[in-house]
């Protein structure tokens, strides 16, 4: 796999983190007016990089810093010849150089060759997955760095501008799907969705047909996924077990077949009866009892959203968290993820609270995303029932004291038990039970403008939260975003303006 983009959408820094948090083996190719520089990780560590023909040869390097001696190269050269061992390792073998100095060389120069890279703002970038373990390159560090050994101690470099085209990052997922499906509603809604996500939707609505089409689209070789409802009439007419059915029989013709099973039930034997058909995620509907009637098109719509966004911004979904219950789909790689997310992001009429709400899914079991604006926070989205309903519509009080003015105030993300005082309560009442031992609150800041607060927690499994750090990188280009958004709607407020004053001027 390959992911591409520019470093006017991803800041270099933050390709580091992105590549170690996933923990990604691979080389960081950065393409420029200054040539092509190359970057390699390793388990998502730095252990080797280049700058092209400017870069130093290591024995010129350790002949320069008087480490080795002149005449210790030519002997080093013949053992290396007659070995086919790096020069380094012949060196350290005669005795000329010790491992430790090594890798304190070696280290010392990676890291003064990557920190030269960080305020790179233009070109492109490519990071090539590597799924073999080559063997290492003559100065490459068996250990690697992590990106703070390099980014630390640097100045911080201001928010690139955005971009006017996002990052393309190529899928294994087909775009055809197949969606078999008695619901009305439902159905079209996430036929809609899948059409505006790029997807080539075909539509039936019972077992045997879903069965015809599947073995067309085999027998002509063309890829597809299959998304179906759980609650089907089976073709004898014998039971309503047809979502099952569907997939085991789907899967006899095509057994590397991805396929994602929606429905109502939200009991755990439901994700093992059709793990154990071969499906690959289930994902249970919102619960449309007790909603109001004009609540009904936003649940369903974020819903499809949801599920569109889980199937066009991974490219294998062969990975799902089958632990997730009644919350959004787990994609398997989150580098992919956060890349495609932010194309997303930017896309036109992309909605960024929908897409800050889909990444926050893959670490919170429950979560709210609020607006800060005139002293409030005023909420614009929720997930995990019953919190959606309660954050419906609230607007907090922003008072000195509360957890989510301590974000806001540091920009920073907050990590902590919600203090039981009166400027926590009005929160704490909305939250409701369970109570969380542990919640986060990240900032979504653009440089020194706050524009919203994230909250999130675990509290229905008690569970730990994850490492947050791609969330924050996200929230950051989600402030951006935002900004960017608002200058644009100022430019072309001004446009108008100006544009009004000269008609005025000449009639």
């Amino acid at each position: 796999m390959s992911v591409v983009g520019s470093l006017e959408d991803l800041s270099f820094p933050d390709i580091l983190q992105v590549v170690h948090l996933s923990r990604q083996s691979g080389t960081l190719i950065l393409s420029g007016e200054g040539g092509e520089r190359r970057v390699r990780f390793r388990n998502g560590l730095i252990c080797d990089a280049s700058l092209g023909a400017a870069g130093p040869r290591l024995d010129e390097l350790l002949v320069r810093r008087g480490l080795v001696a002149p005449a210790a190269l030519d002997p080093a050269r013949r053992r290396r010849e007659q070995t086919g061992e790096t020069l380094a390792s012949a060196l350290i073998a005669l005795g000329a150089l010790s491992q430790e100095t090594l890798d304190n060389v070696v280290r010392e120069e990676l890291r003064s060759m990557v920190r030269s890279l960080v305020l790179l703002q233009e070109g492109e970038f490519r990071f090539v997955v590597e799924e073999d373990r080559a063997a290492l390159a003559e100065g490459t560090l068996k250990e690697g760095l992590p990106p703070d050994s390099i980014l630390s101690g640097l100045p911080v470099q201001a928010a690139p501008d955005w971009p006017p085209d996002p990052p393309t990052v190529p899928g294994r997922v087909p775009r055809r799907v197949l969606l078999v499906s008695e619901r009305s509603l439902v159905t079209l809604a996430l036929r809609e969705e899948l059409l505006r996500a790029g997807f080539e939707a075909t539509a039936c609505d019972s077992v045997t047909e879903g069965i015809a089409r599947a073995r067309s689209f085999a027998e002509r070789g063309e890829p597809f996924l299959l998304l179906c409802d759980l609650i089907l009439p089976e073709q004898a007419g014998t039971g309503w077990h047809g979502g099952i059915e569907l997939v085991k029989a789907v899967r006899a013709s095509v057994p590397d077949l991805v396929s994602l099973v929606v429905g109502e039930m939200r009991h755990p034997s439901v994700a093992e009866a059709l793990k154990a058909a071969g499906a690959s995620g289930y994902l249970p509907l919102p619960d449309l009892g007790p909603l109001p009637m004009g609540d009904v098109s936003v649940r369903v719509r974020d819903f499809c959203s949801q599920l569109g966004s889980a199937l066009c911004l991974t490219d294998d979904l062969s990975g799902i968290d089958w632990n997730a219950g009644g919350c959004s789909i787990r994609v398997a790689d989150p580098m992919s993820l956060l890349w495609g997310l932010i194309g997303e992001l930017h896309a036109e009429g992309g909605d960024v609270a929908l897409l800050v709400l889909r990444l926050a899914a893959e670490y919170f079991e429950r979560a709210a995303l609020f607006a800060v604006a005139d002293g409030k926070a005023a909420c614009r989205g929720a997930f995990g029932a019953p919190l959606d309903a309660r954050m419906r519509g609230a607007e907090l009080p922003l008072d000195e004291g509360s957890i989510l003015v301590r974000a806001i105030t540091g920009r920073e993300t907050c990590v902590g038990p919600i203090p039981a005082d009166a400027a926590n309560r009005p929160l704490a009442d909305r939250l409701g039970a369970p109570n969380a031992p542990v919640a986060a609150v990240l900032p979504v800041v653009s440089g020194q403008e706050v524009f919203g607060v994230l909250y999130g927690d675990n509290a229905p499994s008690g569970a730990p939260l994850a490492d947050l750090r791609p969330l924050e990188i996200f929230l950051s280009q989600a402030g951006l975003a935002i900004q960017n958004a608002l200058l644009r709607r100022r430019l072309e407020s001004l446009t108008a303006r100006d544009g009004r004053k000269r008609g005025r001027a000449t009639a």
